[in-house]
């Protein structure tokens, strides 16, 4: 999306929020070519990205009055996608929870033990590779040095609450990369 079409997008929406119903439909209509997109790189089936898309769509309908004019307008739509995108693989883990896995026919490669023990070191290095050098520090202090935050506070000279904040940011980032990466590859 160019600026351009942002700053149209971001007018749109301040003329819906002003009650303008032809400029909200407008804006509904592009963002949803946006928010498409969005979610057809990260989840599949077509209904399943058409059942997203449309509860996004409901959340934006939701949250118009919590966008603050003047700001960008894609960011905010983003972060609402993305949390629809997140909603949706933790209700199909949930919902796939105490049964045997995935089935398979007969007739497909059924990964060994030591293929799936690769892939699954693979997926936790690119996991990390995600994560900022500080939130990797951290995590590594408090998870494999088993540090207390007050020890990693005083290590990285940062505010116990920062380290809270950057571990806490970190898990929900480096777990949110691995709900993607599991559900691309099923």
């Amino acid at each position: 999306m160019t600026a351009e079409q942002e700053l149209e997008l971001a007018s749109l929406l301040v003329k819906a929020q002003e009650g303008n119903g032809e400029a909200y439909r407008d804006f509904l209509d592009r963002s949803s070519h946006y928010v498409r997109r969005f979610v057809a790189r990260r989840l599949s089936p077509a209904q399943t990205v058409e059942d997203v898309v449309q509860e996004t769509l409901l959340s934006l309908h939701s949250a118009r009055h919590t966008y603050v004019p003047g700001k960008p307008v894609v960011p905010w739509i983003h972060a609402i996608a993305q949390r629809r995108v997140f909603d949706y693989l933790r209700k199909r883990m949930r919902s796939t929870e105490g049964k045997a896995g995935p089935s398979f026919d007969q007739d497909e490669w059924q990964p060994g033990e030591a293929e799936s023990e690769a892939t699954s070191h693979l997926a936790v290095r690119d996991a990390l590779a995600n994560l900022s050098p500080q939130q990797r520090d951290i995590l590594g202090l408090l998870k494999i040095d088993g540090l207390s935050t007050r020890e990693v506070s005083e290590r990285l000279r940062i505010t116990e609450a920062s380290v809270r904040v950057t571990a806490h940011r970190a898990y929900e980032k480096f777990k949110s990369y691995l709900l993607v990466k599991h559900y691309e590859n099923e």
